[in-house]
């Protein structure tokens, strides 16, 4: 990343402004060194992520959540998270509901979808990643339900696969892990990846699931990776009341299996209440994951259809005018470029005082104020970006006094989308809390940014 970066801050060294030839060289070997770049830190990223989810797990601070949930949708969000890769790779891809599902009566279950989610990134990765490479370029998704725990199940469609399962025999779960039903009933979601990758040996297989190992040195070399992947799905499938397990042939692929136990949600009013929370923690487990960024569509959000009063940006969306609260000038600087770059307004601020400063000025502000507050009325404000780590006044204590404005009658509803390092699922909640409508996880991609701002406006 050094080197690329060297590079190209020295590429124009030497050239000749005119020689139209030489730009356009050194534009494509800029291009080529940044696409270095964000491949070398989207790998340093899944790293760091490994190793911090590891560390939670060994000191049992890693917590499962579970909220109601239905299995069919989390499983086509995971699917979309793929979508743009697997088309750009040319890799089929498809996802079939097994007849237990139904012969279960699923409907709405109580999962952690943020934990379930991280399992499938990880197989799913790493089946795209050794799929890549093949003659046949296939990834199919099975899920299912039991009521019987599915590697005691010698009657089940698993069976036949053979599967090698990770672990011990028999998992010790808390009682507040078990999630018990009324009447006891054992249910278990299940859910098998399978691909047309390059497949393993019984020897390789033996290699799986423990830490820092993969199935052989060839594979560190060829395909990278921590060997902390499937170490770690196993230990949260271990964590939700499952395990999961691996048939493989050389030659012809692998299918990668694990299972959570769980439980049906019956009411109507649980279920309502709680499904926002679950499509929070899953998009929050995707910002956590370097994949290609997924078009959003421009649809309206809460505060209404915009788009008709609004030019449209060099991205294709609609140009907003936007409130970057930032006290990192390197970041102020490179976010507002970027954002300018496609059209939108940036107005920026250092802190949070600066922030409502700025909306003094702005035309969401009333005039029923006192006298000279106001000041000039010049700056017209669509969405909020706001750090949250900032000295004198923080993102969370900015957020507050907006609300606290916006009930007051002295400033019109304005969304503020939160751009943070904290990712964990509680310290999301208290930016929710505080009055932010959504987060953004950082690193981050323009794309994704561009995505934020299109939902709230």
């Amino acid at each position: 990343m050094y080197q690329c970066a060297s590079m190209i801050s020295k590429s124009y060294d030497g050239l000749d402004p005119l020689d139209n030839a030489q730009l356009i060289e050194a534009l494509k070997n800029n291009q080529e060194m940044a696409l270095t770049i964000l491949a070398c830190a989207a790998h340093q990223r899944r790293i760091v992520d490994d190793v911090l989810i590891l560390n939670r797990l060994e000191n049992e601070m890693l917590s499962i959540t579970p909220i109601p949930v239905k299995p069919y949708e989390l499983v086509a969000h995971v699917g979309k998270i793929f979508q743009v890769e697997l088309e750009t790779e040319s890799i089929s891809f498809d996802i079939t509901r097994d007849r237990s599902y139904n012969e279960c009566d699923i409907d709405t279950v109580l999962l952690d979808p943020s934990r379930l989610t991280q399992i499938f990134i990880n197989l799913l990765g790493n089946s795209a990643k050794f799929v890549r490479s093949s003659e046949r370029k296939r990834i199919h998704i099975r899920y299912g339900a039991s009521r019987v725990r599915p590697d005691k199940d010698t009657k089940s469609s698993w069976a036949g696969l053979s599967l090698h399962w990770s672990g011990e025999e028999v998992l010790q779960q808390e009682q507040s892990q078990r999630q018990e039903t009324a009447d006891d009933e054992e249910l278990y979601m299940r859910f098998c990846v399978e691909d047309t990758g390059p497949g393993m040996t019984l020897e390789e297989i033996h290699k799986l699931f423990k830490r820092w190992s993969q199935a052989s040195s060839i594979t560190h070399t060829q395909y990278g990776g921590s060997g902390l992947g499937l170490y770690i799905s196993a230990a949260l499938a271990k964590r939700q009341g499952g395990r999961i397990g691996v048939s493989s042939t050389k030659g012809v692929g692998s299918t990668f299996a694990f299972f959570i136990r769980t439980q049906r949600v019956k009411t109507d009013e649980q279920n309502g209440s709680c499904m926002a929370a679950a499509a929070s923690s899953m998009s929050t487990a995707e910002s956590k994951l370097t994949r290609p960024a997924i078009s959003a569509g421009r649809t309206a959000g809460s505060y209404g259809d915009l788009s008709s009063t609004k030019s449209v940006g060099a991205s294709g969306g609609a140009v907003r005018s936007i409130l970057l609260v930032e006290d990192n000038l390197v970041n102020q600087k490179l976010l507002a470029k970027q954002l300018r770059k496609v059209g939108h307004t940036v107005h920026v601020a250092n802190n949070g005082f600066e922030a409502l400063d700025v909306l003094k000025k702005s035309f969401s502000y009333s005039s029923n104020d006192v006298e000279g507050e106001r000041g000039t009325i010049d700056i017209d404000i669509d969405i909020i970006l706001m750090d949250w780590e900032m000295p004198r006044c923080n993102g969370l204590e900015c957020s507050r006094r907006i609300r606290q404005m916006e009930e007051e009658g002295r400033l019109s509803h304005l969304p503020i989308v939160g751009i943070t390092a904290n990712a964990r699922d509680e310290q999301l909640q208290t930016a929710l809390a505080a009055g932010m409508d959504d987060i953004l996880t950082k690193p981050f991609l323009l794309d994704d940014l561009e995505a934020k701002i299109g939902k709230w406006t």
